[in-house]
């Protein structure tokens, strides 16, 4: 057995070799170079030929490339554990078209967490973990709104794009719909790809709970119900009279169970309900 070296004690070890074994031991030894160092050597060094440092430039950016994902995706899961649930504090209502603006007549009541609240949150909470959101936002060929946001941490960056036509509802002139779809896009966007969620509040409505309505069912249970009583031939009217409300928009989530059972009850049957 041979060793080579500096003696424990006072000092520290350069290098210790182990011929029986094989074993290479170093310690205080300068570290290796890291690619910018290689890139630098190379740059120097007149037998490179410019086709090697473009191979080198290149392997360079993949792993900082590399690095700054990994960087992100780190942070993106700290951030997760900070980030609330928003309450919907918004209300979508939309009344059948030229008619008065009543129970009768409303076609859809759906709850939303608004943008502004969202926004008030979450700037604080990215900023604390180093991320930052952007939007962009263009034209479709079919005339529709292209919103993308950009979530950006260092150097890399994560995008998602929605594409969602102008809000004309509620007689909003041109300048209004663009606006309010801008805004429906950045909410949606956000929530998609920061991954936050929303939740209903039950007393979020205050004329709603003075007049004894609870949560109504959602967009697609409302559509649901439509097409199964289109399907069925059930008369709407009636319908909603042998569930005692006024409109389909208005049954309680909790009773969404009630209709869907009367509407089998006629495709069993083969009557109406009653």
């Amino acid at each position: 057995m041979a060793t080579k070296g500096k003696p424990k004690g006072k000092g520290k070890t350069v290098a210790k070799v182990t011929t029986k074994n094989a074993v290479v031991i170093r310690d205080n030894l300068p570290p290796a170079p890291n690619m910018m160092q290689v890139i630098a050597r190379a740059a120097a060094d007149p037998r490179v030929d410019v086709e090697k440092m473009e191979r080198l430039l290149a392997m360079q950016e993949r792993l900082m490339v590399t690095e700054a994902k990994a960087k992100f995706t780190e942070e993106f899961v700290r951030l997760q554990s900070a980030l609330p649930v928003m309450e919907q504090n918004g209300r979508i209502t939309i009344y059948k078209k030229d008619a008065p603006k009543t129970a009768a007549n409303l076609v859809q009541s759906t709850p939303y967490a608004k943008w502004e609240d969202i926004n008030d949150v979450l700037k604080p909470i990215l900023k604390e973990h180093g991320f930052a959101l952007s939007f962009k936002t263009d034209n479709a060929p079919d005339g529709k709104l292209i919103v993308t946001g950009i979530l950006k941490h260092g150097t890399y960056q994560e995008e998602s794009t929605l594409t969602l036509p102008f809000d004309v509802g509620g007689s909003k002139n041109n300048v209004q719909a663009v606006g309010s779809a801008v805004t429906d896009g950045k909410r949606d966007v956000a929530t998609a790809l920061i991954n936050l969620g929303t939740r209903f509040v039950e007393d979020q409505d205050d004329d709603a709970m003075a007049s004894g309505q609870a949560q109504a069912i959602s967009k697609d249970q409302l559509t649901e119900l439509i097409e199964r009583c289109e399907k069925l031939n059930v008369d709407k009217i009636k319908f909603c009279n042998h569930l005692k409300i006024d409109a389909l928009a208005l049954l309680p989530v909790s009773r969404f169970g009630e209709a869907n059972a009367a509407l089998d009850q006629k495709a069993n049957a083969g009557s109406p309900p009653q």
